[in-house]
């Protein structure tokens, strides 16, 4: 996975994320120099957190706030319970992991739309 992930990156010209800046990517860099692999080859991001942060005055700078309240949709509920069944492999907590990052791309989208 973390292959994949970085050829995805290597074809990027854009990245496109929520807080990815603080979190994903600098976690990603760590998981790659860890894996002995190059870092990424450069491309931009936009990092959607940081313009709900700097454009708008939000009482809550959460993706599931910000688009609940432009009417884009709400994230999946889940817990941290999920994520340890996943790691014990659990085919229903996966079924409903994939749910929540589908969601998680699609208002995404849906946000990145209404900023830019």
């Amino acid at each position: 996975m973390l292959k994949h992930i970085h050829k995805l990156l290597e074809e990027a010209d854009i990245v496109v994320h929520y807080n990815g800046s603080k979190f994903d990517i600098p976690v990603l860099n760590k998981e790659f120099l860890l894996a002995g692999l190059p870092p990424p080859a450069p491309y931009k991001q936009v990092d959607l957190y940081k313009v709900s942060k700097s454009k708008f005055k939000f009482v809550s700078n959460k993706l599931t706030y910000i688009t609940d309240a432009l009417d884009l949709g709400k994230k999946v509920d889940t817990s941290f319970e999920l994520w340890i069944k996943c790691m014990n492999n659990d085919p229903d907590a996966w079924k409903l992991m994939e749910a929540y990052n589908r969601q998680d791309v699609y208002l995404l989208e849906k946000l990145y739309n209404v900023y830019l």
